[in-house]
């Protein structure tokens, strides 16, 4: 993949047997056009820091190659503290891995709008 830079969109979900999986997107420009890839659904065993952050480098990496990674400038995650931790979630574990200490993590508009309407609909 010829392009500049990278983001990274990702979410995790549960299935009927409890095993946790992450979806992976790559969003990249291409001749002035957004565009959104998807990359794959892998399960893993245990949703931590450390093997969510190995898990996606590795769908990116046997999707893209390894230099694709140098490229990553942005990542879009659920917010979760796993993925968002300022000193081992998944978007810092990526920086360090990456070297790319630029790399900006996202909260998803989405989740946030869901948590919102969770904390009122408490009240």
């Amino acid at each position: 993949m010829k392009k500049k830079f990278i983001s990274i969109i990702t979410d995790g979900s549960t299935d009927s047997s409890f095993t946790e999986a992450e979806i992976l997107y790559v969003r990249h420009c291409d001749q002035g056009k957004i565009k959104v890839k998807f990359v794959s659904v892998t399960n893993v065993a245990k949703a931590d820091a450390e093997t969510l952050s190995n898990s996606l480098l590795k769908s990116v990496r046997e999707t893209f190659g390894d230099d694709i990674t140098r490229k990553i400038v942005g990542m879009g995650t659920d917010g979760a503290s796993v993925m968002t931790g300022l000193k081992s979630g998944v978007v810092q574990r990526i920086r360090n891995e990456t070297g790319n200490a630029f790399i900006t993590g996202v909260h998803c508009a989405g989740h946030r709008l869901e948590l919102a309407y969770k904390d009122c609909s408490k009240k």
